[in-house]
C-alpha cells in the first residue's frame, strides 16, 4: 500500500493515476529542469552583479542617485551577503518546486501531504517577495552608510512584478487548500464505500 492509497486517493498504480502521470510527465520535468536552471541563473546574475565594483557604482548612481564609490569593502561585503541571503530563499523555494513535482512524478498527486507542499511552496513564495522587499532599502542604506548625507539612502519601492509574485503565491496557497479539502473528501468517501 502506498501513502496515497492510505490518505484515500487511487493507489499509485491504478489506471487513472498511471494515466494521469503520463500525461504529465514531461510537464513535471520540464518544471524541475526550469525551476534548477531559473536558481543557477539567478546566482550567476548575482554573481555577475557584485563581482564588478564599477557597474555597482553605476547602477546605484542611475537607480537611486548614490555616490558609493567611498563605500568600505565592509559595506560591500555586507550587502552583497544581503542579496545572498534573498537568494538562498529563493533557493529553498525551489527546492520545495523540485520536491513538489517530484512527488507528482511518482503519482502522489491528489495526497493531503502534496496539497500541503503546496500550500508550503505559496507561503514560502510570499516570504520571498516581503523578504526581498525588505532588504532592498536595507542594501541601498547599508551602501550609502559611508555618506554624510544619507537621505538619498532611504529607498523602498515595489515593483510591478512583486504583485504578480504575491498573487501567484496567493494561487499556490488556494490551491494547497483545495487539494487537501479534496485529499479529505476522498479518504471520507474511502471510509463509507
Amino acid at each position: 500500500m502506498t501513502d496515497a492509497f492510505l490518505e484515500g486517493a487511487p493507489p499509485a498504480d491504478s489506471p487513472r493515476l498511471t494515466a494521469l502521470r503520463g500525461k504529465i510527465r514531461v510537464i513535471c520535468h520540464v518544471i524541475r529542469l526550469v525551476t534548477l536552471g531559473y536558481v543557477l541563473f539567478v546566482a550567476w546574475g548575482l554573481y555577475d552583479h557584485w563581482a564588478d565594483r564599477a557597474k555597482v557604482e553605476r547602477g546605484f548612481a542611475a537607480l537611486y542617485k548614490l555616490d558609493i564609490s567611498g563605500a568600505s569593502a565592509t559595506q560591500y561585503a555586507l550587502a552583497a551577503s544581503l542579496s545572498l541571503i534573498v537568494w538562498a530563499t529563493l533557493a529553498i523555494l525551489c527546492l520545495l518546486v523540485w520536491r513538489l513535482f517530484g512527488r507528482y512524478l511518482r503519482g502522489e498527486i491528489f495526497t493531503r501531504n502534496s496539497a500541503a507542499l503546496l500550500q508550503r511552496i505559496g507561503f514560502m513564495g510570499l516570504f520571498v517577495v516581503v523578504f526581498d522587499f525588505a532588504m532592498r532599502p536595507v542594501t541601498v542604506y547599508i551602501m550609502g552608510l559611508h555618506l554624510a548625507d544619507r537621505s538619498a539612502a532611504r529607498h523602498a519601492f515595489v515593483r510591478t512584478d512583486d504583485v504578480l509574485y504575491i498573487l501567484i503565491a496567493l494561487v499556490f496557497v488556494a490551491l494547497g487548500v483545495i487539494y487537501k479539502s479534496a485529499a479529505e473528501i476522498a479518504d471520507e468517501h474511502a471510509q463509507i464505500v
